[in-house]
């Protein structure tokens, strides 16, 4: 006890005074050892203190540097989005009154999937006017002030018709497309070859993530054959599948990138590139082309665990929604919408078409309903006039992996299909118009009859007559039709059901011919 001596601790720099003070005090006037250590103890725990301070503050500010670093990387952002546009295929010579409809719509982002221009070019002064006409159209400036605007690209904006690894002018083009579209200079983009991207949005458990892919920079060289008439009448191209191992849409670095996307939390996850990955093999570019890489991106969906996946496409000039199913993964969705402005004469086969297709100017949408306790999530195609042409939902949980318990794992299975009691009777809008199926007993056996009627005139065209059989690890119903007006005018037809039967999936052939080539999905019509 120091006699004399009472001290207010107002503040830190009071008390390490004081500290100091003490053991000065204690060393020049006090003889007791005890008294010398009870001081030098005292300052050496305060001095701990401050350090360990010092310590705590420089973990923190390393801490925030670190997180603030992290979501750079990953374009994360709070606000919470619950409508997604996107489209492909604009022309810039064209005059784009589509941008009126997305505008009223009011999308929190929008997303550019290719041919965003037609540039065509390896010189880049004659592709920075082609974006420039593009940057001038005042519907696109108003999305751009109303709406968060991100884009990859297709042949068109790349540089060459159909390119991919071959066209000499990559990193220009590049260069070109991230300026116009103002990518910000720290951006990870800049870094690696190719414009694949990643952004999150949303806390927890409202969080979208979308992937840009980018499937020219590293594809390799397509194969190709020529194509008949019959072909070209239905509208189906020249390439063939490759199943070389060697081929790639992706790019090995792209793959490992993605993989690491895909471990990053997110309740749903949009995938944004200019091909289609689901529609069956047309000939026309899609990931049809190679199969191996098609099965790898599903495979890499299945390893990773990761749910909410479903994939938005363009490049076809059509718009349609396709839909597949694997044992042990939920159902897979591919909505395409094309184009913004370019619109072809017809559509291609496509046997995983799960609604009819929507042939005129349009752009797509995702719409989520967080309000509710399982989110509900509508896929659609909006035209000029803001109608709504195209469109399905379902819940989000939807998008789960399987849980496995014993009866859903029975119910999932091909065991359990191979078994239950297919009901392919019933009402059916088509891709061949109205068509009804009747279920008859013949001699003991079951046959199924079916008539479909013409798309446009509503008058009945044709019939079939089948069984159900069993082909692989599916029912089909496998039916002869006739046609009076087509030639020839026979041919084969299979059908397939969904899981919860509320599509049909069938693929057709003429009599002289050996593949199925053609395609025809249904919808049944609610009773």
């Amino acid at each position: 006890m120091i006699k004399g001596c009472e001290f207010k601790f107002t503040n830190t720099y009071t008390w390490d005074k004081c500290c100091w003070f003490l053991y000065t005090y204690a060393c020049a006037h006090v003889r007791s050892h005890y008294v010398r250590c009870i001081c030098a103890c005292a300052l050496a725990k305060r001095i701990k203190l401050i350090c360990m301070c010092k310590r705590l503050l420089l973990f923190f500010v390393f801490s925030v540097w670190f997180n603030l670093f992290e979501l750079k990387a990953q374009e994360a952002f709070d606000k919470v989005v619950t409508r997604i546009a996107f489209g492909s295929c604009a022309n810039q010579n064209a005059e784009q009154i589509i941008w009126s409809a997305v505008n009223d719509w009011g999308p929190d982002v929008f997303m550019f999937l290719g041919d965003n221009v037609y540039g065509d070019t390896e010189n880049m002064d004659h592709l920075k006017a082609q974006y420039e006409k593009l940057g001038q159209k005042p519907g696109y400036q108003m999305l751009k002030r109303n709406s968060f605007v991100v884009a990859t690209w297709d042949d068109h904006d790349y540089g060459v018709n159909d390119g991919g690894l071959e066209y000499p002018k990559k990193e220009e083009s590049k260069k070109v497309m991230l300026d116009f579209f103002e990518e910000p200079n720290d951006s990870e983009r800049w870094q690696h070859p190719g414009i694949y991207h990643s952004y999150l949005f949303g806390p927890a458990e409202q969080r979208v993530q979308l992937i840009l892919l980018d499937v020219r920079t590293f594809r390799t060289k397509l194969s190709s054959s020529p194509r008949n008439d019959r072909m070209s009448q239905r509208f189906m191209g020249s390439y063939v599948p490759t199943i070389d191992q060697k081929a790639t849409m992706l790019g090995e670095e792209q793959w490992q990138w993605l993989e690491e996307q895909l471990q990053i939390p997110a309740k749903v996850r949009l995938f944004g590139m200019s091909t289609q990955f689901l529609p069956e093999f047309n000939g026309w570019e899609a990931w049809a082309n190679m199969p191996l890489e098609r099965e790898r991106m599903i495979q890499l969906i299945q390893k990773t665990k990761a749910e909410g996946v479903i994939f938005l496409s363009g490049d076809t000039h059509w718009a349609e929604l396709s839909m597949i199913e694997k044992e042990g993964l939920y159902p897979l969705y591919d909505l395409t919408s094309s184009g913004l402005t370019n619109v072809w004469s017809g559509v291609a086969p496509n046997k995983n078409r799960i609604k009819k297709p929507f042939l005129d100017k349009n752009f797509g949408f995702v719409e989520i309903d967080w309000d509710l306790s399982d989110p509900t999530i509508k896929l659609g195609i909006i035209n000029v006039e803001g109608e709504e042409k195209l469109f399905h939902s379902f819940n989000l949980s939807s998008l789960s992996n399987p849980k496995y318990t014993l009866e859903k794992k029975l119910i999932s299975s091909s065991i359990y299909r191979n078994f239950f009691t297919p009901k392919f009777e019933g009402d059916w809008d088509s891709s061949y118009g109205l068509m009804q199926v009747k279920k008859v007993k013949e001699k003991g056996k079951t046959y199924y009859l079916g008539s479909y009627s013409d798309p446009e005139t509503g008058l009945p065209i044709g019939t079939f007559r089948g069984l159900v059989t069993r082909i692989g690890d599916k029912i089909v119903l496998k039916a002869e039709w006739e046609n009076p007006s087509s030639n020839p005018k026979s041919g084969q037809v299979r059908f397939s059901l969904s899981r919860n039967q509320d599509f049909m999936f069938g693929e057709w052939k003429f009599s002289d011919e050996n593949e199925y080539r053609y395609s025809w999905s249904a919808e049944r019509i609610d009773e």
